[in-house]
């Protein structure tokens, strides 16, 4: 079960709601069981319905995590009209089972979030939102 900080759940609200039309995308580290950092990253397909993550970009983003102390657990990305649904791209690209693949939904008059993981099978997963005082740790990258 994904535990995400306030923060850190209200910052990818924020993120795609600003990206939108075009799904936001982004990767969550963690630190003690904790997902305490999320990063933007440039959707290189800038379409509402898909995601394409920069491999140069991408690299980055993990080398600097690590190098603080972060661990990357998952892959985050919008759906700004559909249901916080894997599609069938997204599927195809849930395979790390060290990963979950979280989707922010902002159809309809309230957002929704939907984590899946792959550790034996692909299935959902609950996302715990805690409480926390201090200002989400971002890795400021496109809005």
């Amino acid at each position: 079960m994904p535990t995400l900080t306030q923060p850190v759940y209200f910052a990818l609200l924020d993120h795609a709601r600003r990206a939108a039309p075009v799904e936001a995308c982004g990767y969550l580290a963690e630190q003690g069981g904790v997902v305490a950092k999320l990063v933007r990253l440039t959707n290189a397909a800038a379409a509402p319905d898909r995601f394409a993550l920069i491999p140069a970009e991408q690299f980055a983003a993990i080398r600097a995590l690590r190098a603080a102390g972060y661990r990357v657990c998952g892959v985050y990305h919008s759906h700004p009209l559909g249901p916080p649904e894997l599609s069938d791209a997204d599927r195809l690209g849930a395979t790390d089972p060290a990963l979950f693949t979280l989707v922010v939904s902002l159809a309809g008059p309230v957002p929704r979030m939907t984590a899946f993981t792959n550790a034996d099978g692909l299935r959902e997963e609950a996302i715990r939102c805690i409480p926390s005082d201090i200002e989400p740790d971002l890795a400021e990258g496109p809005p």
